[in-house]
């Protein structure tokens, strides 16, 4: 008969909801139950939603099976959305390898928009390569519409990198 997961369809819908809540028991079978989800929208749904509560290891199996996703746009964009849920200390291993991810799309319009979106994530000693890559990506869009509004989305991302000039002079007695 199949684990009780696998026969429930709102499951999904019971462990985002939930998964603040629950103990360190409960977060083992919501993560089991991720793991063995035989849909992969489903399985990544569940493991970016327990991802900002598990405790190291085993956030790094549920980056592990995050990055087994078998399309390099649905991988990079979970990665990016569990980096995006967790403290700044411990968010370097998912924005890696969303990076990863990301570059490996081979479509340049959606390896644009990934790249873009990673911008706000990465260090920012890696914000101008990551704007490059998608500059790059954008520019290699073959559709001007398409290839236009991927330009017009890096401009917020490149304004909020520019380094901000003091608008006064100092003075020094």
């Amino acid at each position: 008969m199949g684990s009780p997961h696998r026969r429930r369809p709102d499951f999904l819908n019971i462990v985002t909801a939930l998964a603040a809540y629950l103990d360190p028991v409960q977060l083992d079978r919501a993560l089991a139950a991720g793991l063995d989800a035989a849909d992969e929208q489903q399985r990544t749904a569940i493991l970016v939603a327990l991802a900002p509560h598990l405790d190291h290891d085993r956030l790094d199996t549920a980056l592990s099976a995050l990055e087994a996703t078998s399309e390099p746009d649905a991988r990079a964009d979970a990665l990016r959305l569990v980096a995006a849920q967790l403290p700044a200390d411990t968010r370097a291993a998912a924005v890696g390898a969303a990076l990863r991810a990301a570059i490996a799309i081979a479509d340049p319009d959606d390896r644009a928009l990934a790249l873009t979106k990673l911008a706000d994530l990465v260090t920012p000693e890696e914000r101008p390569t990551v704007l490059a890559r998608a500059y790059t990506a954008a520019m290699a869009v073959e559709e001007e519409f398409y290839r236009l509004m991927r330009l017009a989305g890096l401009i917020p991302a490149c304004l909020t990198a520019a380094p901000t000039a003091p608008t006064t002079p100092t003075r020094t007695s």
